[in-house]
Order: structure tokens, then C-alpha cells, then sequence
């Protein structure tokens, strides 16, 4: 499924009433996008599971909105890597009790940026080759947090092996469970041609918010 809402000062969401109790719970929204400004709005989910799914517009706070929202459906393909990792987080927070967190575009475009950056830029690191943090490459994706984090790895080549990596570390594991985070989004690349010093050619990066 694709969404696409045009330069509204307007936020979209893509919920499922999983529990069917005609209420929105914690976790219930599967991907959200929440660009400031009059800024396009787009979501892309690959393979949804069968059931009912909701769209809710809202207005980003930044001024009157007049919006036009297109539908489609995108051919069903295999899990990127991002998505994957996306699924996992997902798995480890339900067994521990804890809501889902929502693909949210903004977030994807930061961390993909970020990983893009260390592979191409030759850094492996949370601050960039520009000097911004993960705070100020957030911001910038026009996502604008209450709270906010980071996991980076490299080396790994899946998602699996790279999920592994973070859940045993306790820094890496708390942001994946932390009960602060709502929204997350994905970045991954794969440099085949890694000759630089850093050359772990997989570089993956998380970002973490909540809205």
C-alpha cells in the first residue's frame, strides 16, 4: 500500500484495531508520516497482514489544512532489510510486553541518510561528517520529537545477526525497548566496495521518536 497526501500542513497515520474494540491503543499505529510544514506526506507498507485498516489525517499544527489523499497498491515484494529489522524490533518489544512501534517515514529518510553517510563518507559514528548529531539529522528529516534516539551497527550482513548485535548490549537494547520510543525508522547499505578506513561494508542505523 502507498499513501500519499499532497503539501498540507497535515500528518497521516495507518492504524489497525487489532483487539477490534473501536479504540486506538498503544501500538495500534502501524506507520505513520509526520513531515512540518508544507511538506509532501508519504507511506509505503509492503505485504499487510489480512484485516481492517484505518487512515487518520490530522493537522501538523503549523497552520490550515487542505489536503488530497491517493491510494494504490504497490506489488508485493520480499522484506527490504530495514523492514526486517523493523519486524524484529517488534517481536522483542511484544515479548516484553510492549507496544509496537510505528514506521514512520521521517524517521526512515534520517537513518537511511545516516547509514548512506557512514558508508559513503567512510565515519562509523553518531555524529556525521558534518558535525550534527542524531538529534540535529532528525530535525532536518522535518520530524520534530519529544524524545528522541539512535542505534548504528556495521559488519553484520542481516537483519537477524545485526538485531542480535544491539540486544546484547545494554545501551543499544534499552533504546529498542524503551518504553519512551513510539515511531521508528530504518536505514541500511551495503557498500561493496568498502576501501576506505572504515570498512565494515553493512552499515545499519535506528532512529527512535515519539510524536
Amino acid at each position: 500500500m502507498i499513501l500519499s497526501l499532497n503539501r498540507s500542513r497535515a500528518d497521516v497515520e495507518i492504524i489497525q484495531d487489532k483487539n477490534n474494540n473501536r479504540r486506538l491503543d498503544p501500538g495500534e499505529i502501524l506507520a505513520s508520516s509526520r513531515a512540518t510544514g508544507l511538506t509532501a506526506e508519504r507511506i509505503q507498507l509492503n505485504r499487510l497482514n489480512a484485516g481492517v485498516y484505518y487512515l487518520r489525517v490530522t493537522s501538523d499544527g503549523t497552520g490550515s489544512s487542505n489536503y488530497r489523499l491517493t491510494a494504490s497498491v504497490a506489488r508485493a515484494r520480499r522484506l527490504t532489510q530495514a523492514e526486517q529489522i523493523w519486524n524484529i524490533v517488534n517481536q522483542r518489544r511484544q515479548g516484553q510486553g510492549l507496544p509496537a512501534l510505528a514506521l514512520n517515514t521521517q524517521l526512515n529518510s534520517s537513518a537511511q541518510l545516516h547509514s548512506n553517510n557512514m558508508a559513503v563518507q567512510d565515519f562509523f559514528d553518531h555524529t556525521d561528517h558534518l558535525g550534527r548529531g542524531s538529534r540535529d539529522r532528525i530535525e532536518a528529516a522535518r520530524y520534530s520529537p519529544w524524545y528522541s534516539g539512535e542505534n548504528i551497527a556495521a559488519g553484520n550482513s542481516t537483519a537477524l545477526d545485526t538485531m542480535n548485535q544491539w540486544m546484547n548490549s545494554s545501551g543499544h537494547r534499552a533504546n529498542i525497548l524503551s518504553v519512551n520510543y513510539t515511531e521508528i525508522g530504518v536505514g541500511y547499505r551495503y557498500l561493496s566496495s568498502d576501501t576506505g578506513s572504515v570498512n565494515y561494508s553493512h552499515y545499519w542505523t535506528q532512529n527512535f521518536g515519539s510524536y
